[in-house]
């Protein structure tokens, strides 16, 4: 019976590393199929992302949504195209459309063949949009079409849009890729040039950092649904996700052989007090709370913020306090001083 209460640890260790490595895995395949996404996105958007866009549920209120349509996927001619109905004049319908789609950045304007007036045109980077008055509108019912396309327009390249979904992801995949990279060689490295553990800590949140790869799942294969918001707070959120990753990953290296992945104190452990561990006490957490915000931000997936709200902020918090047990345990009043002079995940805080 002792020998078996001995393999116990081992077990679970080996339960965890079997449980990294397959995320691991994970996450380079995800990376794979973002990077896979975003080249396909730079040629030309899909009709599966134009029905994405807000543009493509933008209605007037009071308009009822008819029918959908979508060109064959072997025509040479791409198009998604939307019916609906409305009990409003045809200039209303228009004079709509041109101001909700001069408000989110596109090029709008009225052609002049072949219907003066019964047509806008929009055009913004490398997509399309008409919208137009059906014939056989009455004076009771407007019926009016709005038709996406991915068409690269002369004039519009310089229109810029917000980015494209698919490169978001791809950044916001592609830089947790990069951290993991950096820290898996640095905790290879530190491991052999250090002592040996003389306290691990176990529990809820050393296990949740298992699932690391979960909010990159969400992010690539865009689960749930996303909000409408301004086109500048996607380009401040990609801001928020590689600045957040700059930093974690500075820390990181400032951290040299003292960093793990596991909580933990060695027997030749520092207290590491340069570099960002002047302005906070666990920067690695910091940068990537910054990311997962801006990535929040960036993509505006209910799914992924609710992740990072309820699941990944919290996890941090407590992997947070777990650590500064173990370090006021080796350090004592050094610590204490140190917590009384830099705050804990946010400067002066």
């Amino acid at each position: 019976m002792a020998r078996e209460s001995r393999c116990i640890p081992w077990r679970i260790r080996g339960l965890r590393v079997a449980i990294g490595a397959l995320g691991l895995v994970l996450l380079v395949l995800v990376f794979f199929f973002s990077l896979g996404a975003a080249s396909l996105r730079g040629v030309h958007p899909s009709l599966d992302s134009l029905a994405r866009l807000p543009e493509a549920s933008l209605a007037p209120p009071g308009a009822v949504f008819v029918r959908q349509e979508r060109s064959e996927p072997t025509g040479g001619y791409r198009y998604l195209l939307i019916h609906y109905e409305a009990a409003i004049p045809p200039n209303l319908v228009l004079f709509y459309y041109e101001h909700r789609l001069i408000e989110r950045g596109w090029s709008v304007g009225f052609p002049v063949p072949p219907a003066p007036g019964d047509q806008i045109t929009g055009c913004r980077g490398d997509s399309g949009v008409d919208v137009f008055i059906d014939p056989a509108t009455t004076t009771d019912m407007t019926k009016f079409y709005v038709e996406l396309s991915p068409l690269l327009i002369s004039g519009c390249g310089d229109v810029r849009g917000p980015p494209s979904p698919e490169l978001v992801a791809f950044i916001v995949v592609a830089c947790f890729t990069v951290f993991m990279v950096v820290a898996q060689i640095a905790r290879l490295r530190g491991r052999a040039r250090r002592g040996p553990t003389e306290r691990r800590e176990e529990g809820v949140a050393d296990w949740a950092a298992m699932f690391f790869w979960a909010p990159y799942l969400v992010v690539a294969l865009r689960l749930g649904p996303e909000l409408d918001v301004p086109v500048w707070s996607r380009w401040f959120g990609l801001f928020l996700t590689v600045a957040g990753i700059a930093f974690a990953i500075r820390a990181v290296l400032v951290l040299g052989r003292h960093y793990d992945l596991e909580l933990e104190v060695h027997a030749d452990h520092e207290l590491v007090r340069r570099g960002p561990y002047r302005l906070v006490r666990h920067p690695v957490y910091t940068g990537l709370a910054l990311h997962l915000l801006g990535a929040c931000v960036a993509t505006e997936n209910v799914l992924l913020i609710a992740g990072t709200l309820l699941v990944a902020l919290p996890t941090f918090y407590l992997r947070v306090r777990a650590e500064e047990r173990l370090l006021r345990e080796r350090f004592g009043a050094e610590y204490d001083a140190y917590a009384r002079e830099v705050g804990m995940l946010v400067p002066l805080l």
